[in-house]
């Protein structure tokens, strides 16, 4: 079983080597929730990806973007002098770093379809009460591995555009997140 395990990881390795290496950077935005009971709220990330074709418009993709997440939540607030239970609103927001490793297949010359894995760390966390200034660290947050899915629609000037779903494990409003996004790459061949 070990030398099956073995040869296989090798010829993958072989096959990408000999395979079209294409990399390039990439912007995108979206809408994120961030559990908890959470309000729908934004995404902005920026990286690079890069994409190896094995076959027949069949390959890996692979993503690094630094990504800004941020919602809302309401909340019941209790009035010190009244005694009375005021509503109120308290923002989040969260950086990560997401590494999606995507696998694509193709629908046509230019579509595609993705699946893979989400990995994601958060770099930080904060929140922000209605009426106040200040931002407050959030401690002990972190997230782990989620899924992606989507399409891809790839142009024969450069172009990759990518319109996909994608989720990080961890504690709702600090770590986990879901987020609809839409993605701008362009290939920067030498």
């Amino acid at each position: 079983m070990k030398k099956i395990i073995i040869a296989s990881i090798l010829s993958l390795a072989i096959n990408t080597a000999f395979a079209q290496f294409d990399w390039g950077v990439k912007i995108g935005g979206g809408s994120a929730n961030l559990g908890g009971g959470s309000n729908t709220g934004f995404d902005l990330s920026f990286g690079a990806f890069a994409k190896v074709e094995l076959k027949d418009r069949f390959g890996i993709q692979f993503d690094a973007l630094y990504s800004i997440k941020g919602a809302s939540q309401d909340v019941d607030v209790l009035d010190s002098l009244t005694f009375e239970t005021k509503k109120s609103s308290r923002t989040y927001k969260f950086t990560y770093v997401e590494i999606p490793i995507q696998v694509y297949f193709p629908f046509s010359e230019h579509l595609h379809l993705l699946v893979g894995l989400n990995f994601a760390s958060v770099s930080s966390g904060q929140y922000q009460d209605e009426g106040s200034s200040k931002w407050v660290d959030i401690p002990g947050i972190e997230a782990s591995m989620g899924i992606v899915g989507g399409l891809k629609y790839e142009t024969a000037t450069g172009w990759d555009f990518n319109f996909r779903y994608m989720t990080a494990d961890g504690v709702d409003l600090s770590g986990k997140a879901s987020t609809l996004q839409f993605t701008i790459g362009k290939f920067i061949n030498w």
